[in-house]
């Protein structure tokens, strides 16, 4: 009898008064149900499955599956879970999450990325997978899917040269499917290639109760079936036990089936989160991949940075500075500040692991408690303790945990309530917003898989510095010069007058304090001393701008690949951003501001360009187009507009053409010599994981993340709007719309591909690419259409489209928004979904900085373009905002809003786009007076404003209407 006991439990956990050896076999058989005792896996507490692990040496890979009946409710008693085991699982396989597509992505854990699966249709169900993010894991989207019979999360995950594809089954505890059907289901896909050829594991919740393959014929063909598959169950005991909710017998409904005999260790965990147990399987492995990450940094304090001031105080600048050539004296600054930092900064090394997970609010008492409570749990089973203790202890370390969660988050608040970073750090852990950085574990390129981080940088600098070539490359040679577009003559050239220290010494202290440049030289300490640094660098300018030299010490880029969607081994899916020295954002800084006040005052911007200009924005140009296509269709015209894309256009800029323009804009002698050697012998490398990429040289575009880049690029196309005859052109930098108004729409599609025939024409003179492809075209209009003459550039057909994003606002042909205003209630109904989460654990003002920063800027983005359409397409946007006034309050679901929206002094939807529309009339009187109706004979109401005479009911949406109404 002993050695039956000791095959199921350990005697050391039952307290040593109790008479182990008078268990009778009945209670045995109860749990083991009908198999072999000597051929059961084990049920572990955390103290045996440490254990268990030694002879693993940590050389394995651990998987292990929860059915944990809503992740919602059992996100933190998940987190304390994994808080008790020694070694963060690389893969946690989670299943009934009960999750829904607006709540999916609120539930992460740190250092792991997560794939989930939810339920369209029906509640309940639903999949989610974490994995390691230090190793290479692909969904594989073929075998994952949802249906009323099955649901299925399929990955590969890769370990060095071994593939392992490992699929979370979910089969619902229903008559949807019988174990026959789901039998045939498990023979057709694993019979595909991708399990039968690479080490599969098949992990979750069958609700096939294999205990009873000798009784029941279907669960005996299951079994049967998948190990003439060559799969094997790992989990031989019961996972799932009946209380007095759920009454019945233990059963083994949860699985693990592999299709290789590894050394291993499998079993079952004693932790209660839901009525079925965790199970897992550990996997040993020759070499486990190295998870160490090496990091370089700066200790940055007070201290040093007082080293670094004493530093600078002793050097007499101006007896330095006299060398004649700009390079020269520029690379002595240089090397001298260089030395310095580093002296007072030196560079340090270390290596890193991954994180383990780690909740700070998980006391060591709270820790030994939930271990205890495995083992209460295992002695209930054991009928040694009665379910009435066990609840209660369940229940109390429940509430510990809460209050301890909810009082570790309320401390940080009334502690930091001034620090807006601590903040922000205490609400991201809750969100559960953990960025993980080198995501990338492969690359493929040029017909080759590469995991070494170098090899990684050298096909990110080679894709990103080949891209501008190549586009340049396919288009056809133009016999126009760009300087035939160019109309008004500026006889008067730019002056940039010499600039002072105390100038200089401004611009620093403009920095962002978050900037750090590519030698890691870190903003705030440059700002610190900026009346030091000022008066170096108040020499090196005047003399760059007098000798006409861009320092090329200033002119190397590191760029950073940014993922952006779709595979993460395919160098099309990541965006390059640039990074440059601190010292460049100063120089560039100073000129820029001298070339806008050129620029400004010469009148050169076209009025039609919306970007990177003072006292411009998305809401004045989207205004612009509105009121333009409101205006018309009153008047019972149609508007065909035109939306453009232009192939990286910023990265295509011919440097030829861009200085002969600002040659003929007035940018000539010493100032024309510093920009284009500003523009010459540019290089730029990658950086990935600490591995930099060989440098290569630029010859093509504006430098990205440089201050002066927009503005150049602004030059660049500034003469674009002047081609057009019969339409209009609204851009934002290089975004842009051409549209035409007028009676006959066949009449608009024939002007329509006139005018773009002039557009494709200035491109190929201006050496810049239109992408067909995302180029479409829409029609407003009030009449009824049938099939329209096609728009076409360049004889290829532009697609008509019924909606577009144009500057971040959807317009749909009705001009009703609603596509615009569906997308802003879906992404609030995610924030709102996390302001439910996270309610308990933030004071109101907490809160209501959350709404501020994620919720407000949604709905007063633009607001009066699209807010001002008919109310019931508004309906769910103002049902959302009481949602999110009601949380902040704590106040019940049916709880009257007016006086909460008092109390919070939050602004209802209605008051959000009259006060829009009010600052817009009130900052823009000179645009108001423009479109009133007027008069030349004086009047005592003269100035007053009236409402514009219309036709159509629809024109009461436009601002044209609405300004002079509120």
């Amino acid at each position: 009898m002993e050695n039956l006991y000791n095959s199921l439990y350990d005697d050391n956990l039952i307290n040593n008064t109790t008479n182990t050896f008078n268990l009778e076999l009945s209670q045995i058989k109860k749990i083991a149900g009908h198999q072999d005792i000597n051929c059961l896996s084990k049920y572990y507490n955390f103290e045996e499955y440490t254990s268990a692990l030694n002879p693993l040496a940590n050389n394995y890979i651990s998987v292990i599956h929860i059915n944990i009946r809503s992740l919602q409710k059992n996100f933190d008693i998940l987190k304390s879970f994994l808080n008790c085991l020694p070694k963060p699982p690389e893969v946690i396989a989670v299943t009934e999450t009960w999750l829904q597509q607006n709540t999916k992505h609120l539930y992460f854990l740190e250092g792991y990325e997560s794939f989930h699966l939810t339920r369209t249709v029906r509640e309940h169900g639903g999949i989610t997978v974490f994995t390691k993010n230090h190793m290479k894991a692909e969904p594989l989207m073929l075998y994952s899917f949802i249906n009323e019979n099955i649901e299925i999360c399929t990955s590969k995950l890769e370990l060095g040269n071994t593939k392992y594809i490992i699929s979370v089954i979910y089969r619902p505890n229903s008559k949807h499917i019988a174990v026959n059907e789901f039998t045939n289901f498990m023979n057709e896909l694993l019979n595909n290639d991708i399990f039968r050829h690479n080490k599969s594991i098949i992990i979750g919740d069958f609700n096939i109760n294999l205990l009873e393959h000798s009784s029941h014929l279907p669960t005996n063909l299951f079994l049967n079936s998948l190990q003439s598959l060559n799969f094997f169950p790992h989990i031989s005991r019961p996972t799932r036990f009946p209380d007095s909710s759920a009454p019945g017998q233990p059963s083994l409904l949860d699985h693990i089936w592999t299709n290789f005999l590894p050394r291993s260790l499998s079993g079952i965990i004693h932790f209660s989160i839901s009525d079925h147990l965790p199970i897992f399987i550990n996997i040993n492995i020759e070499a486990f991949p190295n998870t160490k990450h090496k990091i370089t940094y700066r200790v940055i304090n007070a201290n040093n940075n007082n080293k670094f001031t004493s530093e600078l105080e002793g050097i007499n600048w101006e007896e330095l500075l006299v060398l004649p050539n700009t390079n020269e004296n520029f690379n002595l600054f240089h090397n001298i500040v260089n030395e310095c930092y580093n002296k007072c900064f030196p560079i340090k090394t270390k290596f890193i692991t991954a994180k383990r997970l780690h909740n700070a609010w998980l006391s060591s008492g709270i820790l030994n408690s939930i271990k205890h409570k495995c083992k209460l749990f295992k002695m209930y089973k054991l009928g040694i303790v009665s379910h009435h203790i066990f609840k209660q202890y369940r229940n109390q370390l429940t509430q510990v945990v809460r209050s301890a969660k909810t009082n570790y988050y309320r401390q940080i608040f009334i502690n930091f309530k001034n620090n807006t970073k601590k903040i922000w750090q205490a609400i991201n852990e809750l969100k559960g917003n953990f960025q993980n950085k080198d995501t990338i574990k492969t690359l493929q390129y040029d017909n080759k898989v590469l995991s070494d981080p170098l090899d990684i940088s050298h096909a990110f600098s080679n894709y990103f510095s080949k891209i501008a070539p190549d586009l340049e490359s396919k288009l056809p040679h133009s016999n126009k010069n760009p300087l035939d577009y160019l109309k008004e003559n500026y006889p008067n050239s730019m002056v940039v007058p010499i600039i002072t220290t105390y100038e200089m010494n401004s611009v620093i202290k403009s920095l962002k304090n978050k900037t750090s440049d590519i030698n890691d030289i870190s903003a705030t300490i440059i700002k610190s001393n900026s009346n030091l640094l000022s008066i170096p660098l108040t020499i090196l300018f005047n003399q760059s701008v007098t000798n006409g030299i861009f320092p090329d010490k200033l002119k190397t880029a590191k760029i950073t690949p940014i993922y952006k969607s779709g595979p993460h081994d395919d160098p099309k899916n990541y965006r390059p951003i640039s990074q440059l020295t601190i010292f460049s954002k100063i120089f560039e800084t100073l000129m820029k501001k001298h070339l806008i006040n050129y620029l400004e005052h010469k009148n050169i911007l076209n009025p039609s360009q919306y970007g990177f200009r003072q006292n411009c924005s998305t809401f004045k140009a989207l205004n612009k187009f509105s009121n333009d296509i409101f205006t018309a269709i009153d008047k019972k015209f149609s508007v065909l507009s035109v939306f453009i894309d232009f192939a990286k256009a910023f990265d295509t800029i011919n440097h030829k053409v861009l200085l002969s323009k600002m040659h003929h804009y007035g940018i000539r002698g010493p100032i024309f010599s510093w920009f284009t050697d500003y523009l010459t012998n540019r290089r730029q490398y990658t950086s990935f994981s600490y591995a930099k990429s060989s440098s290569t040289l630029i010859i093509l575009g504006v430098p990205q993340g440089s201050v002066l880049g927009p503005l150049l690029f602004l030059l660049y196309i500034n003469d674009i709007s002047d081609i057009f005859s019969d339409s209009k052109s609204i851009l934002f930098a290089d975004d842009m719309t051409v549209y035409l108004i007028g009676t006959d729409p066949n009449q608009l599609v024939f002007s329509a591909n006139n005018e773009l025939k002039k557009l494709y024409q200035w491109c190929l003179c201006n050496r810049l690419t239109i992408n067909t492809d995302k180029t479409y075209f829409m029609l407003f209009t009030g009449k009824t259409m049938l099939d329209l003459p096609n728009v076409r550039i360049n004889n290829r057909i532009i697609t008509k489209i019924d909606k577009f994003k144009f500057l971040g606002v959807t317009y749909d042909s009705s001009l009703n928004f609603k596509y615009h205003i569906d997308n802003i209630t879906l992404k609030i109904s995610r924030h709102i979904a996390l302001l439910y989460q996270i309610r308990d654990f933030m004071p109101p003002y907490v809160l209501k900085s959350i709404y501020f920063a994620h919720i407000h800027t949604l709905l007063t983005y633009c607001n009066p373009i699209w807010s001002t359409t008919y109310p019931t397409f508004l309906t769910p946007l103002k049902l959302q905002l009481k949602k999110v006034v009601r949380i902040i309050t704590n106040s019940t679901y049916l709880e009257h809003t007016d006086p909460l929206f008092k109390q919070t002094k939050l602004l209802k939807l209605n008051d959000i786009t009259k006060l829009a529309i009010a600052t817009h009339m009130y900052n823009n009187k000179h645009y108001i007076h423009s479109i009133l109706p007027s008069h030349d004979y004086s009047t005592r109401h003269h100035d007053h404003l009236t409402l514009l005479i219309h036709c159509l009911s629809k024109f009461q949406h436009s601002t044209n209407y609405l300004g002079p109404v509120i």
